[in-house]
C-alpha cells in the first residue's frame, strides 16, 4: 500500500515465489531474471542536483503497458475462485496478457522495452531519459523554463509513441509548473524522490526512513537492526550519524545477544543515546 500517493494507493503484487507444495519449484525459480538495467542510484541523485530546473515524472501503470508474447502467457496462469469457502472447485483459469507485479523478470521486461524504445527514438531528450530513468520514475533537467517546457512536450510525445503516459510532474520551478495542466501536477510540497523525501518548493532533500516512533518497550537486537536498516542514505550524507548504530549492532553480535532478548540496562542506555541522534535526522534538510 502507498497511501501517500495521489493516484494508485493500493497495488496487488503477486507472490511468484510461492510454491504449490513442498519440494516443487515456484514460478520465479523457473524464469530467467534477466540483467539489471537500472542505472546507479547514486549517479541519479548526483545528477539530480546539477541542472537549475529539475523535473520528475512517473510513467502511468508502467508494467501494465507492456504486453506478454502470446506463447509465454501460459506461465502466468492463475486460478480464480468465486467462493473462497470451497477452494476444491476451480471456477475459472485466467492468464495475464500484461507484465504483472511480483514476477522475477518483470523489471527487466519493463526496462528492456523502454530502453529499446528510447534507443529507437534516438533524440537528445530520449538519451537523457535513458540515463535517468529508474523503473518508472523519470528525471529530467533544463537550464531555462522555456527549455523545460520544450522537454516536457517532447518527453510526453516520446512515451505516447510507446502507448505510455508520463504524468505526476513535479519541479523546483513554480513557473514551469504553472505552464502545465493542473491534472498533470502533483499536489503538496514534499514527495518521495528515489526513496528520499524532496521538498521541491524549498528545493531540499531529506533522509528517508527516519521517522522512528517512541516506545517504552525494552529494545532487542531485532529492533536495533530494524531501526539501523530503515535509514535510507544512498549517498552516505549522514554516515557520521548512522555509523554508531552499525557499530552498536556489531557489539550485539560479538556479545552473542539473541534476536529477541531484551538488552541489558547498560546496552539500553547506549542505544537510546544513538537513537536520539538518529531521530534528529528527521529535521535535517540538504540544500
Amino acid at each position: 500500500m502507498t497511501p501517500a500517493k495521489s493516484t494508485t494507493k493500493l497495488r496487488i503484487v503477486y507472490d511468484a515465489s510461492a510454491k504449490a507444495r513442498r519440494g516443487k519449484k515456484s514460478l520465479n525459480e523457473c524464469l530467467h531474471r534477466g540483467p539489471v538495467l537500472l542505472p546507479d542510484l547514486c549517479g541519479i541523485l548526483l545528477r539530480f542536483r546539477i541542472q537549475p530546473i529539475v523535473m520528475l515524472a512517473d510513467i502511468e501503470k508502467a508494467f501494465l503497458q507492456v504486453g506478454i508474447q502470446e506463447l509465454d502467457r501460459d506461465v502466468t496462469r492463475f486460478l480464480w475462485f468465486k467462493n473462497l469457502q470451497s477452494l476444491e472447485v476451480v471456477e475459472e483459469v485466467y492468464r495475464f496478457c500484461r507484465v504483472p507485479f511480483g514476477i522475477i523478470c518483470s523489471p527487466f521486461l519493463l526496462g528492456g522495452t523502454i530502453k529499446y524504445h528510447l534507443k529507437k527514438i534516438g533524440t537528445p531528450v530520449a538519451s537523457q531519459i535513458s540515463e535517468n530513468i529508474y523503473v518508472d520514475n523519470v528525471l529530467l533537467g533544463a537550464g531555462t523554463v522555456k527549455e523545460a517546457h520544450r522537454i516536457y512536450f517532447e518527453s510526453k510525445n516520446i512515451f505516447r509513441k510507446a502507448s505510455m503516459n508520463l504524468r505526476e510532474w513535479i519541479s523546483n520551478s513554480s513557473e514551469f509548473l504553472s505552464l502545465l495542466p493542473e491534472t498533470e501536477v502533483v499536489k503538496g510540497s514534499v514527495v518521495k524522490t528515489f526513496g528520499m523525501p524532496w521538498n521541491y518548493k524549498e528545493y531540499n532533500l531529506q533522509v528517508g526512513g527516519v521517522n522512528f516512533s517512541n516506545s517504552d518497550v525494552i529494545p532487542t537486537k531485532r529492533e536495533v537492526l530494524k531501526v539501523v536498516a530503515k535509514v535510507f542514505d544512498p549517498l552516505g550524507l549522514v554516515t557520521p550519524v548512522t555509523f554508531y548504530g552499525k557499530v552498536f549492532l556489531q557489539v550485539l553480535w560479538m556479545e552473542s545477544v539473541s534476536w529477541d532478548e531484551p538488552l541489558s540496562e547498560e546496552l539500553c542506555k547506549r542505544w537510546n543515546e544513538i537513537l536520539t541522534e538518529l531521530r534528529l535526522l528527521s529535521t535535517l534538510k540538504i540544500k
